[in-house]
């Protein structure tokens, strides 16, 4: 019967079509030659003009049906967009499975930030298998030897890169950091994973009641309609250790069976004020008092730098791409900017 094979289209996909000698039949057709899938869904990052002549010399490569997704992503290293449009993506097709079963995530298509959404998807929200492919070693299971629960990744491999560059140019030591720095996962905080907060209250909700169940006098805790919809809403900037402390809070307070709103509403901590401070400017850029006179300059010169730096970042030094996720026409517009603001490329 199969399964549903769900992968990015890449670009060595692309170049098989006229490079075969040279790269072979690409990650995705030689999966499907291995007999074990029923249909492919394929997540394109390109034009249909690109992608075109691939669909069709997919058809003399495989009978299996496929059908394209496309998708607009600002960078291949944009995690968040990555993740929206993967998880949606598998959605769907779980919603229109009929003859075949399970699912298959290709890891070999695409960049890292796409392998490493496959890997959070299939151990923490959708149950797949992992494949990888290579011309040398033929298609295999991926082995991922342990269980992840993405919210609860240590806070060091959800900062972006270059923070972890700071700790390497700082405090932390630089050999460590080249041998700790296998892989960065970058998680989209909790705010922008519609869906995600309601299953993770149950399931946190959950463990606050296995953990306090050999408390005396300890009673199993509900939650009402109207706490989980505030719940819900809040935009918990905390993250999922903060909805956790939360429940824990909450389930110590309510007295009876159910947390109400009120229970609910008394639980959450009010956010820490912004330190005015070096280490707080960043929030104090909108709300200074303008009857008091502001800097504009410094302040744009703030905000300049700070974008800068993060698409040259984003673009590991690639000066094209980091035009391009600014918005600026050509490289040497990025290349005026940065000599403006003194940052170094």
């Amino acid at each position: 019967m199969g399964t549903t094979l769900v992968s990015w289209l890449g670009r060595t996909d692309l170049r098989a079509v006229d490079e075969s000698e040279r790269v072979g039949l690409g990650p995705v057709a030689q999966a499907l030659q291995t007999g074990r899938f029923c249909r492919l869904e394929l997540i394109c990052d390109y034009t249909t003009e690109e992608t075109a002549p691939y669909l069709a010399w997919l058809k003399n490569q495989s009978e299996i049906p496929a059908t394209p997704h496309y998708v607009t992503l600002e960078s291949p290293i944009d995690f968040g967009a990555i993740y929206q449009h993967a998880r949606q993506i598998v959605s769907e097709t779980i919603a229109s499975q009929q003859k075949c079963h399970g699912l298959t995530f290709h890891l070999s298509p695409g960049t890292p930030a796409m392998a490493a959404v496959w890997i959070i998807l299939a151990k923490t929200r959708f149950p797949a298998e992992l494949i990888e492919s290579s011309i040398q070693h033929g298609v295999r299971t991926a082995s991922v030897p342990f269980d992840i629960a993405a919210d609860f990744l240590p806070d060091l491999l959800a900062r972006p890169d270059r923070e972890l560059e700071r700790l390497a140019a700082g405090r932390f030591r630089e050999d460590l950091f080249y041998r700790l720095a296998v892989a960065v996962i970058q998680i989209p905080p909790l705010r922008e994973r519609e869906g995600d907060a309601g299953l993770l209250l149950d399931r946190l909700l959950d463990q606050v009641n296995q953990e306090s169940a050999t408390e005396p006098g300890y009673t199993h805790k509900n939650i009402s309609v109207a706490a989980r919809k505030l719940l819900i809403d809040h935009p918990w900037p905390g993250n999922v250790r903060e909805m956790l402390n939360t429940l824990r809070r909450a389930a110590v307070w309510t007295a009876g069976e159910t947390i109400d709103a009120e229970d609910a509403r008394d639980a959450l901590l009010a956010p820490p004020r912004s330190d005015p401070g070096p280490s707080g400017d960043q929030d104090q850029i909108l709300g200074q008092d303008i009857q008091q006179g502001i800097d504009l300059n410094g302040l744009i010169d703030r905000v300049a730098r700070h974008y800068l730096e993060r698409a040259v970042d984003a673009a590991a030094g690639n000066k094209t791409r980091a035009a391009k996720l600014l918005g600026f026409g050509n490289p040497t517009t990025l290349t005026n900017w940065l000599k403006r603001h003194g940052v170094e490329p």
